[in-house]
């Protein structure tokens, strides 16, 4: 199993020279297998658009499953712009979960549509297919996908994938807080995630920040940490970065962060997601 990371951004796209290490397309990744054509992408943020380009020049006939964590722009905005999606020679299944209507085909029609864009889905020549997937597993081929609800304003769910003996688990947009009477979904998310050989995490802000920021549904990065390593996972990616992190506030946030691992004395790797990182599980 073969990771790139295509947009490490959380909420808006950041471009600019203080944003080149870890890169400003919103969220965005790639998942290849050895034993499979299949290609599996988690979300549609703004870091699609380049991959679909080189989708279509790595492919004849593709088939990609493209996997939603929820509905908010920074995660959608890049669908019209997916060039695979104006081929005859490419099936999408979009897999997701929405939590208000239960319709992940409209809600997807919905979103690309004039007023939003000036086209709709009509003129997408792509055969797509949509699998609607709020919590269980279900398979591709050879590969295991579990699918589990995080805590974020308006719905949002996390993979877990699976292949042979190794696991990657995507759960960006997910506040970590388990105060008040929460202890049943710290146990069930520790369950889920116990052992992982690489866990993507949101770590949007810092302590600081999250004190003003509670209930807009994201993570501090010493939160993730500490859930890390509750979880027993191998290596932590610090994802979703805010807007207003440049390439150097980021470095010193995964600084912290090792500082705190040292004084755990955990062996868990800790890194900031950065566009164009590619690891092999």
């Amino acid at each position: 199993m073969k990771v790139r990371f295509w947009g490490t951004r959380g909420s808006i796209p950041t471009p600019g020279e203080t944003f080149l290490k870890y890169g400003g397309n919103t969220p965005c990744l790639e998942i290849t297998f050895d034993k499979s054509d299949d290609i599996f992408i988690l979300d549609a943020g703004t870091g699609i658009r380049q991959l679909g380009l080189e989708v279509m020049n790595r492919y004849d006939r593709m088939k990609i499953h493209l996997f939603l964590t929820h509905f908010h722009w920074d995660h959608l905005q890049g669908i019209p712009f997916f060039a695979p999606l104006y081929s005859e020679k490419c099936e999408c299944t979009f897999i997701g979960c929405d939590t208000v209507e239960g319709n992940l085909k409209k809600r997807l029609h919905d979103s690309v549509c004039p007023p939003y864009f000036p086209v709709d889905f009509d003129v997408f020549k792509a055969k797509m297919n949509f699998i609607d997937q709020c919590e269980g597993d279900l398979n591709i081929g050879d590969i295991n996908i579990s699918v589990t609800e995080v805590n974020h304003p308006g719905g949002a769910i996390a993979f877990k994938i699976n292949e042979t003996e190794k696991s990657l688990i995507y759960m960006t947009d997910n506040e970590l807080d388990f105060s008040g009477n929460n202890k049943d979904s710290r146990e069930k998310l520790v369950d889920f995630c116990e052992e992982v050989d690489l866990f993507i995490h949101d770590a949007q802000y810092t302590s600081d920040e999250y004190r003003s920021k509670k209930g807009w549904g994201h993570s501090s990065h010493v939160e993730a940490v500490n859930f890390a390593l509750a979880c027993g996972a191998k290596r932590l990616t610090l994802f979703h970065h805010d807007p207003e992190h440049n390439d150097k506030k980021i470095d010193d946030i995964v600084a912290e962060c090792h500082t705190l691992l040292s004084q755990h004395t955990a062996s868990m790797e800790c890194f900031g997601a950065r566009e164009g990182a590619e690891f092999t599980l």
